[in-house]
């Protein structure tokens, strides 16, 4: 284990320069000084055969010894109270009841070398910080107990995940926060954590797939993977969060389940997808202009709506699709054109009126009363209409 360099480290030096022997257990309690100079041995790595016997020495005090070495704290600094806390984690398990029942101890040094122990013992303190994650009345203890499970990352959050989801309803919230601190571990149980009912718990976890997936490229396809199939949710509070979490960090990657949401029979999924796919952005326009084609009118008029939100970055693409041999395209191309009251493509839509197909030719006159605000009834007339404004200030939102 690494040791802290401190004011001891004469001591430490100085023993690691003598013989060994093992020492005869001493009855009496020990003094704080005795307590850091049993803790200088058992952390010192230079001499293992010593190292063992402090240990054993530590070991056959039982309780008694965690609290004398604890006690010491009180009367040492940190860096002192730091190889306490080795110290005692080398017990294993043994040291856990014990330093449990310090978590709510007043002295400020005495807890803080328990908790800095409990850390040291990792996953061998999982059990007993659960339990008393969940069964101790005192709050502060609960939150003592929550930090130290956040402490051991992954290997807490099963536990953590498993409070939120099955735990009393009133410990959930703090599982979350501590889920939230633990960080990348933490987004498959949070993205599950979104199905709850508990409302205050599924906000919870909606800002915290946030706050992760905008820690690293890494993190954010993590809350992706995690948050896509969410997008198919019956549940539309569950659907809003993650099409701003997958509208987020997705990215192209995103793109399929998206549109495997737009195709999907329930409305709201749907408009769910909407919302999503404007959040994307760019990267979802191919695939929305080749569902303007589809054969599901429903999907078809979705994939416009998207369009519509996306704004200019699919403007190019909606322009091109104006020139589409299939009616259908053409038509909800003038239609996203004209939701989206873009000036511009005042030009590109007066061919329209001239349009083989009758439904094109009338959405083309809806589209240009969109962006114009004035009925427009020619291709002469658009035209027109253009030449006068082409040089107006762009209009405000």
């Amino acid at each position: 284990m690494r040791k802290p360099v401190f004011v001891l480290a004469l001591t430490l030096c100085a023993l690691a320069g003598r013989a060994a022997p093992a020492r005869a257990q001493d009855p009496k309690p020990l003094t704080p000084d005795d307590a850091v100079d049993l803790a200088l041995r058992i952390t010192d790595e230079d001499d293992e055969d010593d190292a063992a016997d402090a240990l054993e020495e530590l070991r056959a005090r039982g309780d008694d010894g965690v609290w004398e070495m604890l006690d010491a704290a009180k009367e040492y600094d940190e860096e002192a109270q730091a190889y306490l806390a080795i110290a005692i984690a080398e017990l294993g398990k043994d040291a856990v009841p014990q330093l449990i029942r310090t978590m709510a101890e007043e002295d400020e040094d005495v807890r803080s070398t328990a908790l800095n122990a409990l850390t040291e013992l990792g996953t061998d303190a999982l059990d007993a910080l659960v339990k008393v994650f969940k069964e101790t009345p005192n709050e502060d203890v609960r939150l003592r107990a929550a930090v130290l499970l956040g402490k051991l990352e992954e290997d807490g959050v099963p536990a953590l995940a498993g409070i939120v989801k099955y735990g009393p309803r009133e410990l959930q919230p703090l599982a979350l926060a501590t889920l939230v601190d633990v960080g990348g571990p933490s987004i498959e149980a949070l993205a599950q954590a979104l199905n709850t009912n508990n409302t205050e718990c599924r906000e919870l976890a909606h800002q915290g797939l946030i706050k992760i997936g905008g820690t690293s490229v890494a993190a954010a396809t993590s809350v992706t993977l995690a948050t896509q199939d969410l997008l198919r949710s019956r549940t539309s509070a569950v659907r809003d969060a993650a099409a701003e979490l997958v509208g987020k960090f997705g990215g192209a990657a995103a793109v399929p389940k998206v549109i495997e949401a737009l195709c999907s029979d329930d409305e709201g999924v749907r408009r769910s997808a909407v919302a999503c796919a404007a959040d994307l952005g760019a990267p979802m326009v191919p695939d929305l202009i080749h569902c303007l084609n589809a054969e599901d009118r429903k999907v078809s008029d979705a994939a416009c709506d998207a369009l519509s939100a996306i704004g200019e970055p699919a403007a190019a693409a909606l322009t091109k699709a104006l020139r589409a041999p299939v009616p259908q395209l053409r038509g909800q191309a003038v239609c996203a054109l004209g939701n989206m009251k873009r000036r511009a493509s005042v030009p590109d839509l007066a061919p329209l009126f001239d349009d083989a197909a009758e439904n094109v030719r009338a959405d083309a006159r809806m589209a240009l009363e969109l962006i114009t605000g004035e009925k427009i009834a020619t291709r002469a007339e658009a035209l027109a209409w253009w030449e006068k404004h082409a040089n107006d200030p762009p209009a405000k939102k």
